[in-house]
């Protein structure tokens, strides 16, 4: 009865929107300790507490990930721990860096916290084991290489580190939400004239 609710909690998981905390040096002397949310070429948006704060390039002097971030990043820590038959370690890495990119890491990671802050504390342990990131995101590997090449992924991953891929992934929810209301409006209309 108690695992009822985990299967649904999986699925949200998916269908979701990231890293662990790194230190950021400000030129300023300043020290920032957080969660990069987003990251461009021009700044960096970082979860402090609770509240997003936006530190462009030229105020950052260097960025410090946490050791085991920095494996998750460039992909080495999945891509040699799993095996997969007929996809090469390159694009293993290629699709690992789009899942990075695109946000879907960050979703997952964002709703494994949030599902097991919300779990009595008698079952968090359970659900931290079944809940493990990195093996969620090994599944997307193969389903990733059947439709898209590397060259494909290569500029995949150039579209959301560029500022229009970062705007993209900023207003797609947005503009889903919208269209969701505005298709609702104009069903009710056409209903109800």
């Amino acid at each position: 009865m108690r695992m009822r609710w985990v299967f649904p909690c999986i699925l949200i998981l998916f269908f979701a929107r990231v890293s662990a905390a790194e230190t950021i040096y400000l030129k300023d002397g300043r020290v920032i300790n957080g969660k990069i949310e987003q990251k461009t070429d021009y700044y960096v948006i970082v979860l402090e507490g609770n509240f997003p704060r936006k530190y462009y390039d030229d105020q950052i002097d260097h960025i410090e990930a946490d050791p085991e971030v920095m494996a998750v990043e460039t992909g080495t820590e999945e891509v040699d721990v799993y095996q997969f038959d007929n996809i090469s370690t390159k694009k293993a890495k290629l699709i690992l860096s789009l899942i990075e990119a695109n946000g879907t890491r960050r979703s997952l990671e964002i709703n494994i916290d949030q599902i097991v802050a919300k779990t009595p504390l008698e079952s968090k342990a359970q659900l931290e084991e079944l809940f493990k990131a990195n093996e969620i995101l090994e599944t997307l590997i193969p389903i990733y290489d059947k439709y898209y090449d590397e060259k494909e992924l290569e500029e995949l991953i150039r579209f959301y580190q560029s500022p229009i891929g970062q705007k993209f992934l900023e207003v797609t929810p947005k503009i889903v939400d919208e269209s969701m209301q505005a298709n609702i409006q104009y069903f009710k209309q056409r209903i109800n004239p």
